[in-house]
């Protein structure tokens, strides 16, 4: 015996309608979202480049200068990854977000062996640097910048799939 729904067939049309309405709403707050992101990823990394070069450029540090440099860098290859995925390059924003994530955490190790004191040269003297654990205040900002990267990545790749399902 066929089953027959008990509303009216323009309540089921209506009811169909909304839930398509409901869909496309959440596809335009996860771009908002992946948009925030981006740009919160972009900020977060800026600003735990300029903590880590207030540090070193304020404490016992040999060549204070890379450390802004390699933040900076780092720093414009994240810019590059979200340029590649606004683009709708896809093969070049995927790479990109391996080469990120695998850089922020070489970063990070790189930092977090700095946090030990040690003896260094500074202007040719030999002088005694303290432990430094102010540096994981940059390393944690770096490890949250990578999150939101991987975040908005998986946003990404789950609101592009859902495009091509209809």
């Amino acid at each position: 015996m066929p089953v027959t729904p008990t509303q009216p067939p323009d309540a089921l049309s209506d009811l169909r309608e909304q839930v398509r309405e409901d869909a496309r709403r959440l596809r335009g707050l996860t771009r908002g979202v992946r948009t925030g992101l981006a740009a919160g990823a972009l900020t977060l990394h800026l600003a735990a480049t300029l903590a880590l070069a207030y540090v070193v450029f304020t404490e016992a540090f040999p060549y204070p200068a890379m450390y802004l440099l390699m933040g900076l860098v780092l720093w414009l290859f994240l810019a590059f990854r979200f340029f590649a995925q606004a683009s709708g390059s896809h093969v070049a924003s995927a790479a990109l977000v391996l080469f990120n994530l695998a850089l922020l955490a070489f970063w990070c190790a790189i930092l977090l062996d700095q946090v030990p004191g040690r003896p260094v040269v500074i202007e040719g003297r030999l002088v005694a640097r303290s432990d430094m654990p102010v540096l994981y205040v940059p390393v944690a900002m770096y490890a949250l910048t990578a999150l939101a990267l991987a975040v908005q990545t998986a946003l990404s790749w789950w609101q592009r799939r859902a495009a091509q399902r209809g």
